[in-house]
């Protein structure tokens, strides 16, 4: 297959070019937000007093990446359309959120001073502690993102034939969620505001922005039926 039918046939790749940009501009505005309670208003609700912290919860917590990143790679080949929705799902709310931060500098104080088991699950959690600051943290992108991934089955008709797909789509994003919080990651109030933003993203991309892709869909078909029979 010719490169110039490759390129045709993938041009959606070029949505992949905002994954380096947000990766570089998530650590570049963590570079300017300094972990003192004076540089940030700190998110905190009663609720978190009462989630423990978890080490199992470590595990959905770092699954976040795979689940994203297969869902994204099996749309890419298998369903265009979705894909493109999904990506514009994480760039409109990914960037909207890191606008937030920086209008809005936030962060949390709930990360244990020591862990009382010292196992892998420990190890990795301090792990990530080390490198991810406890600084922009209202609203979750863990959250944010496991919804754009949990979307996705409903709007691939191949993913929502395979009912066992969507509901175990659905837990895991329920378990990330959780995880950020029983990993003291972000506090309740992160994670509803994440659902809040993901709701207002949901009604951009999969009302206002699919309806004008299938109808520019539409046009092209017709318009494509119009030049065959003339």
């Amino acid at each position: 297959m010719k490169l110039k039918t490759l390129l045709h046939k993938y041009n959606h790749i070029w949505l992949l070019v905002y994954v380096p940009i947000y990766v570089i501009s998530f650590f570049f505005i963590e570079e300017f937000i300094v972990s003192s309670s004076d540089n940030y208003w700190v998110s905190y609700t009663p609720i978190d007093d009462k989630i423990p912290f978890c080490e199992w919860f470590v595990i959905p917590y770092v699954l976040w990446y795979p689940f994203m990143g297969l869902t994204g790679l099996y749309l890419f080949f298998a369903d265009t359309d979705a894909f493109r929705r999904y990506l514009w799902f994480v760039i409109i709310g990914f960037s909207s959120t890191l606008l937030f931060y920086i209008i809005f500098p936030n962060g949390q104080n709930l990360r244990p001073e020591a862990f009382e088991n010292d196992n892998i699950l420990t190890r990795i959690m301090a792990h990530i502690y080390e490198n991810d600051t406890n600084t922009n943290v209202l609203p979750s992108l863990h959250c944010i993102g496991s919804v754009a991934a949990f979307l996705t089955y409903f709007d691939c008709k191949k993913l929502y034939k395979r009912k066992w797909l969507v509901v175990s789509a659905g837990i895991m994003c329920v378990l990330i969620c959780m995880s950020t919080c029983f990993c003291k990651q972000h506090s309740f109030l992160d994670v509803v505001a994440a659902l809040i933003w993901s709701a207002v993203t949901y009604v951009i991309v999969y009302v206002f922005m699919k309806h004008r892709m299938q109808k520019k869909k539409k046009a092209k078909t017709t318009e494509g039926i119009s030049y065959s029979v003339k």
